[in-house]
């Protein structure tokens, strides 16, 4: 029964793969189509976002009851009564995008999924960040056919062994002097600290969440300006989720680009613990088990955690933070601009479904031969059995008083 189960699971998974393949094939020309705004959305709201995430050179039409809506690559506006023809040629050949959730709409995004897209960001179906990268990922299938690589070697690498860090609590025992003799893989907000990228030997930093990281709120904005920052000041990779190859390379600019390293997270996707075969990902919605253990795993041989201590007793979010490392005023900034991906969050259920994944791919490296080691202890039971209470005091007896 069980095997049965998982030849059916599987059939499934290659089914919506092949789907997907054929439904970005029908996608021509780079043109975003956005279709029949919810009625709840302003066209000034609209503008803003299609602004934030398109890409310059991009033509975008907007189709709305009675006009047509054409903003082109510097992002002018201009309205239409007798740009039907446009309109129509414009959708068959380009990407779709549909501010409301009829079922026509939810029948068309599962039998044309790269194609349509349904983004609804006063609503509970989709958020709108994800979606619009997403939507506006303008080569797809060149950043598709480069993931079907390895990642890299890592160009920074200086000593064999390395931290991949969180930004929890204990996120601040990165300071200690004994963190001088590992590398380091940081990720998320964590670019918000001078200090650390000041001093530490960073290799690598990972970011994946579109919503917090690259969406159209005061915080991503942030996040984003102190990215530039320190990517114009030393030498880093920066691993990211292949959707934002497009918006990143225009952000950052050119003179960094070879540093970019995406991973093409999707659903279709297997579980892998490694990049090195390829750089296709399921698409976790933690960055450490879709993008930092992974990219760790392929460079190294003994990796060590600090920065997860797991959600704890915090309640009605995710966990908590160190503040050098995240924007905690700017915080409610995410939740005005995409009320919809926090609408229908549980978060108990997301702490427990992210320690069963974290879980089992810890359990493969070790069966890679990997070591895998946690200088802090955590309230994730998986992430505590390899805590080493010697090592924490090592790293505290470095903290500078």
């Amino acid at each position: 029964m069980t095997n049965r189960r998982s030849l059916l699971m599987n059939i499934f998974t290659l089914a919506k793969a092949l789907v997907r393949q054929i439904s970005d094939l029908l996608v021509i020309q780079p043109t975003l189509i956005a279709l029949f705004p919810n009625k709840d959305v302003s066209i000034e709201d609209l503008q803003l976002r299609l602004r934030h995430f398109g890409t310059v050179g991009r033509g975008i039409s907007v189709h709305l009851p009675d006009m047509v809506m054409q903003m082109d690559g510097s992002g002018s506006i201009s309205f239409s009564r007798s740009g039907l023809c446009t309109f129509i040629y414009c959708m068959l050949v380009g990407r779709i995008c549909v501010l409301c959730d009829g079922k026509v709409s939810l029948l068309f995004e599962k039998l044309l999924p790269a194609k349509v897209y349904i983004v609804l960001w006063t609503g509970t179906y989709r958020n709108s960040s994800w979606r619009f990268h997403e939507a506006f990922s303008l080569h797809r299938r060149k950043i598709k056919a480069r993931c079907r690589n390895p990642i890299p070697p890592c160009a920074y690498k200086r000593n064999e062994r390395v931290i991949v860090m969180g930004t929890g609590p204990s996120s601040s025992l990165i300071y200690s002097s004994a963190a001088a003799k590992y590398d380091l893989i940081t990720c998320n907000t964590a670019v918000k600290s001078e200090r650390l990228f000041q001093s530490q030997n960073i290799v690598a930093h990972c970011f994946s969440d579109a919503t917090f990281m690259a969406g159209a709120s005061a915080y991503s904005h942030a996040f984003l300006s102190d990215l530039r920052i320190r990517m114009s000041s030393r030498n880093f990779h920066l691993v990211h989720d292949a959707m934002h190859a497009g918006f990143l390379s225009q952000y950052l600019g050119t003179t960094k680009s070879g540093n970019l390293i995406p991973i093409f997270l999707d659903p279709c996707n297997s579980k892998v613990p490694t990049f090195s075969k390829h750089s296709f990902q399921y698409s976790y919605t933690n960055v450490l088990t879709a993008l930092l253990l992974p990219v760790a795993l392929s460079w190294y041989d003994e990796v060590y955690m600090v920065g997860f201590d797991g959600k704890g007793t915090t309640k009605n979010y995710f966990w908590s933070h160190q503040d050098d490392f995240q924007y905690q005023d700017l915080l409610p900034t995410v939740r005005e601009c995409d009320p919809g991906f926090f609408s229908t969050v549980d978060y108990d259920k997301y702490s427990r479904e992210h320690e069963q994944y974290l879980s089992s791919l810890l359990a493969e490296a070790l069966r890679m031969g990997k070591r895998i080691h946690s200088i802090n202890a955590s309230s994730l039971s998986c992430i505590n059995a390899l805590h080493e209470e010697s090592l924490l005091q090592e790293f505290v007896s470095g903290i500078s008083k």
